[in-house]
């Protein structure tokens, strides 16, 4: 899986409106099915511009490694 994702800064560190710039991201990689109802995924997120505003835990990374865990019902 690949593809890219914008991220809107809603908060924008309490001034009430909305930051009107995103962070945008590229992403690709893998997933695997472990059971029916059960997937894992691993993806490389690689930034495609600066940006003044950072995921929660994410403040001043660049490219990082995502792990996860997706359950069907």
């Amino acid at each position: 899986m690949g593809g890219y994702q914008k991220e809107w800064d809603l908060y924008n560190r309490g001034r009430g409106y909305p930051n009107p710039d995103p962070r945008q991201e590229i992403f690709l990689g893998m997933e695997h099915q472990v059971r029916e109802n059960m997937l894992l995924d691993v993806q490389m997120v690689r930034p495609i511009d600066e940006s003044n505003f950072y995921s929660l835990g994410l403040e001043g990374v660049g490219t990082r490694l995502e792990m996860g865990t997706r359950i069907k019902f």
